[in-house]
């Protein structure tokens, strides 16, 4: 019967981007930490190509519901270099993103944030996004 199916599992994926037309490396030697993914304007992306330079921290998708520990894994990462990511960000006029990604499963997974997490995403001059999808 249609609707009957089981969903499969919950999977999460978080992540703080800069975006805009910068060279990602200059991201990597002001702060010294390797980012996760990167990418270049024009580099292919799936038959176009990507519109904007792009340096990211996060974690990899992987099956769970937590995300609160997945955004905190994120921000511990990133928060030492505050001060030089806000510097980076206004120098070349960045847009700074916490990006969340969760395919939504059994179980359900936790979608909530502290006053804490939330002013620590604040401080670096981030938006939160979270897409979210039936997994």
């Amino acid at each position: 019967m249609l609707g009957d199916e089981e969903p499969g599992p919950s999977r999460i994926r978080a992540y703080f981007g800069l975006w805009g037309r910068f060279d990602p490396e200059e991201v990597t030697s002001t702060i010294g930490l390797s980012p996760t993914q990167s990418h270049r304007r024009g580099e292919p992306l799936a038959g176009t190509v990507h519109k904007d330079d792009l340096w990211a921290f996060g974690t990899e998708e992987e099956v769970d519901f937590d995300l609160p520990r997945h955004v905190d894994f994120v921000l511990q990462g990133i928060s030492p270099f505050s001060a030089e990511l806000n510097q980076l960000r206004e120098r070349f006029g960045l847009s700074a993103t916490l990006n969340c990604v969760v395919w939504i499963g059994s179980p359900t997974p936790i979608l909530s944030f502290s006053k804490e997490t939330l002013d620590r995403i604040s401080q670096l001059g981030a938006d939160l996004d979270i897409d979210s999808y039936l997994a």
